[in-house]
C-alpha cells in the first residue's frame, strides 16, 4: 500500500505536477516519501487531465490505484472538490476502497488566518512583513460543542488576549481606554471568534472519527484507546487486515496496552524529545513473544505503519517546489526543459531515445537516494548498472543535441 501526493506548480503557463508516494521502505521499514515523476501539465487543465497523467506514472512503476491508502494535495477544486477533481477521478478508479483524504491542515489554518483577518482595520500580511524585518535587525478541549455565538461564552473586550508585549506598548502610550484602542480590542475579537468558527467547520481533525482514532499509535497515550478505535479504522480500511485476523489483531492490541513500558520501545530520546514514531513502530514490529518466537504484534504494527502514511500536510509537494527554486537559478534556468524545443520536457521515465530532463533527475537523486539515506553526494557510490546507464543516457543526449543543432545550420 501507498499513499499519493502531489500539487500543481505556481507557474503561469506550464505547470510542473510532482507525484510523490509515502511508502513503508522494504529496507528500513519506516516511512519513506519517494519521487516518481514530475510530468508537465498545461495552466488550467481538466482533473481527467490530470488524472491521465498520474494514472500514467503509476501505471509506469506497476502501481495499483486500489492499493492507494492516503491522498494529500491543496484544498483546491481541481484537487479535493467533490464532483469533478483528481481526488473524485481517483475514488471512482478504486471500487469499494476509498482513499482516505483529509486535505492540508497548514492550508486550512492560513486560510482560516486570512478569514479572521478580514475582521481587522489594518493589513495583517503588512504587519507581519514589519515584524519579520523588525526582528531580522534585531488541554484538549470538544471545541464542536461550544457555541460561539453565544455571548455568555465570551469573555469581555477587556479580557481579550492581546500579549504582554502589546498591553505594554498600550501602557507606554495611555492608550488603554481610548476608542481607538477600545476598537482595537473589538476587532481582536472578531478575528478570534471568526477563526474559531471556521476551525469549527473545516478542520478534520475536530470531524473525522479516523482521526479521532489514532491515540494508541503514541505510547504513553495507549491506554486511553479502546477497540472502538480498532473497530473504527477497519471499518475505513478493511483491505489492511485479512478478516480472519481481527481476532488477532484484537488480542495484540489489548496486550500492546497492557504490556509494561519495559518491554516496549523507549518513545523518548536521551534529551526527553519524542523519538520519530515510525522508527518506533518498526521496532515494535521487531518484538517476538517470549514463548512462541512469533512477531508480538505482528497484524497491530502493520496496520500502525499504514495509518502512519496518512499526511499532516502537503509539505512535501511544496518542499520540491522550493528546491526547483534552488536548483534553478539564473544561470540554470534552462533545467527541465528540452534543449531542442525550449519547454518544459517529458517524462524522465520515457524511452531511452528521448532527452532526459535534468532538473527531475536531480530532483529524484536529492529526494530518493540522498535524502532518505542522510548522505551526502560525495560519499554516495553509484552501482555499475547505474553508471553504464548513465553513459548510455547521456549519449543519448549529447546526440540529440548534435542532431538539433545541425538542424539548425541547415
Amino acid at each position: 500500500v501507498y499513499g499519493l501526493a502531489t500539487d500543481g506548480s505556481s507557474d503561469k503557463d506550464d505547470k510542473f505536477l510532482p507525484v510523490l508516494v509515502r511508502h513503508v521502505g522494504q529496507a528500513s521499514g519506516l516511512i519513506e516519501t519517494s519521487l516518481l515523476d514530475m510530468p508537465n501539465i498545461n495552466s488550467g487543465s481538466t482533473a481527467q487531465q490530470m488524472y491521465d497523467v498520474c494514472n500514467e506514472v503509476m501505471e509506469s512503476f506497476s502501481l495499483d490505484w486500489h492499493n492507494c491508502i492516503t491522498y494529500s494535495s491543496d484544498n483546491t477544486n481541481s484537487m479535493v472538490g467533490a464532483h469533478n477533481s483528481l481526488l473524485k477521478k481517483i475514488k471512482d478508479s478504486q471500487g469499494d476502497q476509498k482513499v482516505f483524504d483529509v486535505g492540508c491542515p497548514c492550508h486550512l489554518a492560513h486560510l482560516c488566518a486570512g478569514k479572521g483577518a478580514k475582521e481587522l482595520s489594518v493589513n495583517i500580511e503588512d504587519f507581519v512583513i514589519d515584524i519579520y524585518y523588525h526582528f531580522r535587525r534585531s488541554v484538549k478541549q470538544d471545541v464542536l460543542s461550544i457555541d460561539l455565538d453565544n455571548p455568555d461564552f465570551a469573555k469581555g473586550d477587556n479580557q481579550i488576549s492581546i500579549g504582554a508585549m502589546t498591553k505594554q506598548y498600550a501602557r507606554d502610550n495611555d492608550i488603554i481606554g481610548t476608542s481607538q484602542y477600545k476598537k482595537f480590542l473589538k476587532e481582536c475579537k472578531k478575528f478570534y471568534m471568526t477563526c474559531a468558527k471556521y476551525l469549527q467547520k473545516s478542520m478534520p481533525v475536530l470531524h473525522d472519527e479516523v482521526i479521532k482514532s489514532l491515540t494508541f499509535l503514541r505510547l504513553p497515550e495507549r491506554h486511553q484507546a479502546s477497540t472502538d478505535d480498532l473497530e473504527v479504522i477497519i471499518d475505513r480500511f478493511p483491505n489492511v487486515i485479512n478478516s480472519d485476523d481481527l481476532n488477532d489483531l484484537e488480542a495484540e492490541f489489548l496486550d500492546y496496552q497492557a504490556a509494561p513500558n519495559t518491554e516496549l520501545p523507549a518513545y523518548f530520546d536521551e534529551d526527553d524529545k519524542p523519538i520519530r514514531i515510525d522508527q518506533v513502530w518498526h521496532k515494535i514490529s521487531l518484538l517476538n513473544d517470549a514463548f512462541s518466537g512469533l512477531p508480538r504484534f505482528n497484524h497491530l504494527a502493520k496496520l500502525a505503519k499504514v495509518l502512519l502514511l496518512i499526511p499532516h500536510s502537503n509539505a512535501y509537494c511544496e518542499s520540491v517546489f522550493s528546491t526547483i527554486r534552488k536548483i534553478c537559478t539564473t544561470g540554470r534556468h534552462n533545467l527541465g526543459k528540452d534543449a531542442a524545443k525550449g519547454h518544459a520536457s517529458t517524462s524522465v521515465y520515457k524511452d531511452t531515445t528521448s532527452i532526459r530532463n535534468n532538473l527531475l533527475g536531480i530532483l529524484i537523486t536529492k529526494i530518493n537516494i540522498f535524502g532518505r539515506r542522510k548522505i551526502q553526494c560525495y560519499e554516495w557510490e553509484p552501482p555499475k548498472q547505474v553508471i553504464s546507464h548513465a553513459k548510455s543516457v547521456t549519449y543519448t543526449n549529447l546526440k540529440a543535441r548534435r542532431d538539433a543543432a545541425n538542424d539548425q545550420i541547415e
